[in-house]
């Protein structure tokens, strides 16, 4: 079994949120969403990410704001190769990102979830590393922090890190790109800074994941790792 056979067909729990979202409980099938006309969670920039990839012409309630990094939008570009369905040099990223993120004035927990990170990935076994390699170094990263898209369902944290896991040589685009919803659910996690890591070459050659990396670029910030 291939490493996009392996995404493609892995089980994937319904939650109750999914089936009233329409949701089919396929793996990626978030459902067509429960859409909320007003927007309170993300800052203005943030939030318009759903409006492009979904249409969903919300009116936006939050005001601009800063992250403690300056941009509210940043992409990472990584390379790599996927070894056992994870990408090494994305985890690399992201561990070395959460160190900046952490001097800047973020934090892995809180009683009150502000300044808080959250690490998503739509696969589940880079998911899966991601939480056994940082709750490795940090033992106060909230295990309800690192996740798939579908952990974050209804959840929000300051900070979002989604980790594409994308290689050419190996991979397709196919699971994240099919539907806007996975990553629409991913971007709007995060309340003031998304961060998307993974090689942007790759993502450029799709469709809606080509619409997030240019909206990036024009309104945020292009970092190589």
């Amino acid at each position: 079994m291939t490493d996009t056979d392996y995404d493609r067909y892995s089980p994937t729990a319904l939650s109750a949120y999914h089936r009233a979202a329409g949701g089919s409980g396929k793996e990626g099938d978030l459902g067509n969403g429960i859409i909320l006309r007003q927007h309170y969670r993300s800052i203005p920039v943030i939030a318009g990410v759903s409006n492009l990839l979904c249409n969903y012409g919300m009116i936006i309630k939050t005001s601009p704001k800063p992250s403690l990094l300056g941009a509210n939008l940043i992409a990472c570009h990584v390379e790599g190769e996927i070894v056992d369905h994870v990408n090494q040099a994305e985890l690399d990223a992201v561990e070395g990102l959460i160190e900046k993120l952490l001097k800047a004035g973020y934090c892995l927990n809180s009683s009150d979830n502000q300044n808080t990170i959250g690490v998503i990935s739509p696969y589940r076994r880079q998911a899966d590393t991601l939480t056994e390699r940082l709750r490795a170094r940090w033992k106060e990263f909230a295990l309800d922090s690192i996740g798939t898209v579908h952990t974050f369902q209804g959840g929000q944290k300051s900070v979002i890190i989604l980790s594409t896991r994308q290689c050419p040589r190996l991979d397709s685009i196919w699971f994240i790109d099919r539907r806007p919803n996975l990553l629409n659910v991913a971007v709007s996690r995060a309340r003031e800074l998304f961060i998307l890591v993974g090689n942007l070459d790759l993502l450029l050659k799709g469709n809606y994941t080509k619409q997030l990396v240019e909206y990036i670029q024009k309104f945020g910030e292009i970092r190589c790792f």
